[in-house]
């Protein structure tokens, strides 16, 4: 099944909520008393921005083709998956009630169901 461009349309709409989510969080690191008083989080919103920018970046390759597509979503269903790993029942901290992320954490299993279906081998001798 070749990656549709709504697929990549889905996953940029994916991006930009991620974004905001970390956003609201540094916005929460600076209120409860920035990055010596919240180190942990501090190094949570940094892993996951890198991710995301990353996933951002990826965007541009996924337009070469279906395998490229595939290996963007795959990334992308990662770098979601960690993000909501790292919220998980420390949404407060991130700045977002509890209810604010399941919309995301269903939509990325959404992202990394697609990414992992099989496809037809490309060549001949290759494995999907």
């Amino acid at each position: 099944m070749p990656t549709t461009s709504r697929d990549l349309n889905a996953a940029s709409l994916l991006i930009e909520q991620a974004q905001r989510i970390i956003d609201g969080a540094i916005k929460e690191l600076a209120r409860t008393g920035g990055i010596d008083k919240n180190e942990t989080l501090a190094y949570d919103i940094a892993h996951a921005s890198s991710a995301i920018a990353t996933a951002r970046a990826c965007l541009s390759y996924a337009a070469h083709g279906d395998t490229e597509a595939d290996l963007t979503l795959a990334f992308l269903a990662l770098a979601f998956s960690d993000l909501a790993q790292r919220m998980l029942g420390r949404e407060d901290h991130w700045g977002r009630p509890r209810r604010g992320t399941s919309h995301f954490q269903r939509s990325s299993r959404r992202t990394a169901i697609r990414s992992s279906s099989p496809r037809s081998p490309s060549r001949p001798g290759s494995t999907p």
